[in-house]
């Protein structure tokens, strides 16, 4: 009976999960984006059985795991926060170097990645008079970026970028004023969209 109890609690040790938790990661993107990055993340991995979800309100649940583990259901949430977009992901599972929220949030960025940055549209300011709002903004002259620029060129033509992305020795920047995607690769210019 000893034996028995002790091959039970080690079993159980082994395989049962962690308490729930939930994560909150704010990324500085619409959840548009972010939404299409989490339908190609539960779709496309081979990771995740969609059990439901939800593309008005932006949640889905799905589950996780195997024969050791067990399934694990996980559920996730999108909203938007200024300009933004917070993920919330309730996770079950927790043990050692296994953990159903930081490899969710690896393949999620990754796919945010190969995601199209859509521009935004700017907003007329209300205290200007109705003839300023029509009338075109005058145009400023084009920064030069070129294949092969450094990032501090980048910057120094365009300022700061509004969101990046970093995976190893890939970068890419979003500059939503002057409507440009740069991909850099080993600190220099690859592709400009």
């Amino acid at each position: 009976m000893k034996h028995v109890l002790v091959a039970a609690f080690l079993v159980s040790a082994l395989v049962v999960p962690a308490a729930a938790k939930t994560h909150k990661d704010t990324y500085n993107m619409p959840c548009s984006v972010v939404w299409t990055a989490v339908n190609d993340t539960l779709n496309n991995s081979g990771k995740y059985d969609v059990i439901g979800v939800d593309s008005n309100k932006m949640t889905a649940s799905y589950s996780i795991g195997g024969s050791l583990s067990g399934r694990r259901i996980n559920a996730l949430s999108l909203s938007p926060q200024g300009t933004g977009c917070v993920v919330q992901i309730q996770s079950a599972f927790s043990v050692g170097i296994n953990s159903d929220y930081s490899d969710f949030k690896k393949r999620l960025d990754q796919s945010l990645l190969k995601q199209p940055y859509p521009q935004p549209t700017p907003d007329a300011t209300p205290s200007q008079p109705a003839s300023a709002q029509n009338a075109p903004a005058p145009q400023a002259a084009a920064p030069t970026i070129t294949i092969g620029s450094s990032r501090q060129q980048v910057i120094d033509a365009l300022g700061d970028p509004t969101t990046k992305a970093v995976d190893g020795s890939k970068e890419i920047l979003f500059f939503s004023s002057a409507k440009m995607k740069i991909t850099l690769v080993d600190g220099k210019v690859s592709s400009i969209d």
